[in-house]
Order: structure tokens, then C-alpha cells, then sequence
């Protein structure tokens, strides 16, 4: 389990790499022309809808991005799987990176 600070650098990583793919203006063009092919009337699908959905969402991608988060620390640096835990921490790191988001950005 993750320490207070670990469980700081951990939200705060979540809540940058969230806020770098919804809206960081580096990536605009990127998402100007990903977005329309997603949600393209002739071939919409459920499937695609929602992943539009979950990528121009701050607080629906963060979830998932905490739990790549959550990994990476508990594999690579933390060198050991964190097994039932990551069960905790990465809802945890989630929220906490949601008060981040809700902190500095409120139009995520």
C-alpha cells in the first residue's frame, strides 16, 4: 500500500495525464480529428459512441487512467503486485485526482 505522499504523487499523475488527453490544447488536433471519425453518423455504434463519450470526459477517463496509474507504481516501481489492495488504492487515487480535477478545473 502506498504511502500519503505516493498516494499525492499518484493523484496529481492521474489528474495531469487526464487533463493532457481531454483538454490540453498540444493534442488538439489529435482529438479535432479523432472525435468526428468516432461519432461518424455511418458508422456509429454503441461501442463508439462510448468511447467518444469517455474521451471528452474528465471524470469518466481519469477512473480509467488511475488504474494504469496504479499499475505502472505497483509493478514497475514499486516492484511488487499490490494484489487485493489495488482494489483500494485505485478507486482512492481515482477520487483523488477528482479533487484535483474539481480543485483547479471545474469545466472538466
Amino acid at each position: 500500500m502506498p504511502d500519503l505522499l505516493t498516494f499525492i504523487v499518484l493523484s496529481a499523475a492521474t489528474y495531469r495525464i487526464g487533463r493532457f488527453l481531454v483538454l490540453d490544447s498540444l493534442i488538439d488536433g489529435i482529438r479535432d480529428r479523432f472525435y468526428p471519425w468516432l461519432t461518424n453518423p455511418e458508422k456509429l455504434s454503441t461501442f463508439r459512441l462510448k468511447l467518444a463519450d469517455l474521451l471528452t470526459c474528465a471524470y469518466c477517463i481519469t477512473v480509467w487512467i488511475a488504474a494504469a496509474v496504479v499499475a505502472f507504481w505497483s509493478l514497475v516501481v514499486a516492484d511488487a503486485w499490490i494484489g487485493w489492495g489495488f482494489l483500494l488504492v485505485w478507486p482512492a487515487v481515482a477520487a483523488g485526482s477528482l479533487v484535483l480535477w474539481a480543485y483547479i478545473d471545474d469545466e472538466g
